[in-house]
C-alpha cells in the first residue's frame, strides 16, 4: 500500500474516535467559533446549535469540548454539537468551509484522512486547506503572515501533490488533547476536561451579602481597587472570573439595571463571557436517602462491579446512591456497594475513601436540576452520553437529582 494510499474513514480504525484535528504546521486546531452576540456576550453551546451555520477556524489547541470531533461513516461530526457535520459550501476552489446540520448522503460532508495526511472531499480533487487572507494590495498572505494571526479560517483548495509540494497548509494531524497538550501513553485514560476550572465554592442565596462570603471561602478576591465588588454590570448576581487574564480570581456583584441587589434566581442573568461563571447557590439535599441522578438527556448515573462509573438509560440497584456530609456544604455520593465517587486528577470511579477528592457540591441549575461539581471546580456532565468533567457550568452539565419516588432530593435552602 502506497504512500498516497486512503485510511477509509468508515473503517474499523476510525468507525468512531474522537480527538482534535491540528494543523501542524500552524499548531492549531479546528475550533468551533462561537459568534458574538448583541450584548458582546460569545455564544453559548445551546445558542450554537441554534445556528444554522457555524464557522470553522484555527485556534490555539486546548482539551475542551469546540474541537473535539467525532468520525463516522466519512463524516466529521462535532462531539458537542450533536447532529453537526464539517461541511464544504461547494465542492471547489476557495470554498468556505463550516459546520451545518448532518444530512446522510450529502457529497459536501463526506471526507477522507488521506495517508499523505490531507483531509480530502471524497471522490474529489479538493483538500482541507488553511486560508490565506487576501491583503490590502491584492495578493495573498504568505505563511510566515499567517503565522501570526491568533485565529485563521479554513476553506477547500485543489490538493497539493505530495512528491512535488513543501507547502504545510493542507497537512493535518488527527490528535487528542487533554490538559491542553496532546495525549501521550503517560497521560493514560483521562475524561475529558478543560485547563481551568471554576473555583468550588457556592452562596447561601442570591444575595450580596452571600456572594461575598462564598468568595472569601473559595479564596477569592472581592473585587478590586479600580472595580469595586459591587456595582451595576452587565452581569446580574455573582460571578467571578476564571484564575487568568487581569481580573483572573476576582469576584463580582452585578446590581440589576436599576439598581439593588438581586432578589430571585429568575433576575439572573446568563453567563456568556467565556472568562466568567456564575457562582452557583447552595442546594441542600437529603442524606442517607436512596438518590437518583438524571442528566439533561435522561441518561442515568450508574456504576459497575470494579470501581467504574458511567450513564445508562436502566434503572437498577447500581443506578442508586446516597449523599453524605462531606462538611463545607458538600457531599459524598455513595454507591451500593459503600464506594464513593472521586474526581481523580480527571479519572471518575469509585472508591473506598472518603477525603477532600471524593467531596462533592450540589448547587442550583435552576427548574428544579442541579449542578455537580468537584473538588477541583469541574462540573460533571453527559455530553452525548459520556460522562464529561467541563470546567464552566453549561446546559449539559445539568442534573435531575430525585429519590426512588421521584421527588426532589436537593432545593434551595429557603
Amino acid at each position: 500500500m502506497g504512500l498516497a494510499s486512503k485510511i477509509v474513514l468508515g473503517s474499523c480504525l476510525f468507525a468512531e474516535a474522537t480527538a482534535n484535528f491540528v494543523s501542524p504546521g500552524l499548531n492549531k486546531c479546528l475550533d468551533l467559533q462561537a459568534e458574538l452576540n448583541d450584548d458582546g456576550e460569545r455564544e453559548t453551546l445551546k445558542e450554537m446549535m441554534e445556528d444554522e451555520k457555524t464557522n470553522v477556524q484555527l485556534y490555539e489547541c486546548h482539551s475542551d469540548h469546540n474541537q473535539r470531533f467525532l468520525i463516522t461513516n466519512g463524516q466529521f461530526r462535532s462531539f458537542s454539537m450533536e447532529g453537526f457535520c464539517l461541511t464544504a459550501a461547494e465542492i471547489e476552489d476557495n470554498a468556505d468551509v463550516h459546520l451545518e446540520k448532518c444530512v446522510e448522503g450529502n457529497d459536501k460532508q463526506l471526507w477522507d484522512l488521506t495517508g499523505n495526511g490531507n483531509v480530502q472531499v471524497t471522490g474529489s480533487e479538493k483538500c482541507l486547506d488553511v486560508k490565506a487572507a487576501l491583503k490590502d494590495d491584492g495578493t495573498r498572505e504568505n505563511w510566515e503572515e499567517i503565522q501570526k494571526h491568533k485565529t485563521v479560517n479554513v476553506h477547500l483548495y485543489k490538493c497539493h501533490d505530495p512528491e512535488k509540494t513543501e507547502r504545510v497548509n493542507q497537512l493535518w494531524g488527527w490528535t487528542p488533547y487533554k490538559h491542553g497538550k496532546p495525549v501521550t501513553a503517560k497521560i493514560g485514560d483521562i475524561v475529558q476536561m478543560a485547563e481551568i476550572g471554576e473555583v468550588s465554592t457556592c452562596a447561601t442565596d442570591v444575595s450580596e451579602a452571600a456572594c461575598k462570603a462564598a468568595a472569601e471561602a473559595g479564596g477569592l478576591n472581592v473585587g478590586t481597587t479600580d472595580h469595586p465588588f459591587a456595582g451595576v454590570r452587565s452581569e446580574t448576581g455573582c460571578f467571578a472570573y476564571l484564575d487568568e487574564g487581569t481580573w483572573g480570581g476576582t469576584a463580582y456583584y452585578g446590581y440589576l439595571p436599576g439598581g439593588g441587589e438581586v432578589t430571585n434566581p429568575s433576575q439572573l442573568t446568563t453567563m456568556t463571557n467565556g472568562f466568567r461563571y456564575r457562582i452557583q447557590v447552595c442546594q441542600v439535599c437529603k442524606l442517607g436517602t436512596q438518590l437518583r441522578f438524571n442528566s439533561h438527556s435522561r441518561r442515568t448515573l450508574k456504576h459497575g462491579n470494579g470501581g467504574e462509573v458511567g450513564l445508562d438509560m436502566e434503572h437498577g440497584t447500581k443506578s442508586e446512591f446516597t449523599l453524605s456530609d462531606a462538611g463545607d456544604a458538600k457531599y459524598f455520593i455513595t454507591n451500593s456497594e459503600g464506594k464513593h465517587l472521586t474526581d481523580d486528577i480527571g479519572v471518575l470511579k469509585f472508591v473506598n475513601n472518603t477525603g477532600l477528592w471524593e467531596s462533592w457540591r450540589i448547587s442550583d441549575a435552576g427548574s428544579g436540576q442541579s449542578f455537580v461539581q468537584s473538588h477541583r471546580g469541574y462540573f460533571l456532565g453527559d455530553l452525548r452520553g459520556f460522562l464529561h468533567l467541563h470546567s464552566k457550568a453549561d446546559f449539559i452539565d445539568e442534573w435531575w437529582v430525585h429519590d426512588i419516588e421521584g421527588k426532589p432530593a436537593c432545593t434551595v435552602a429557603q
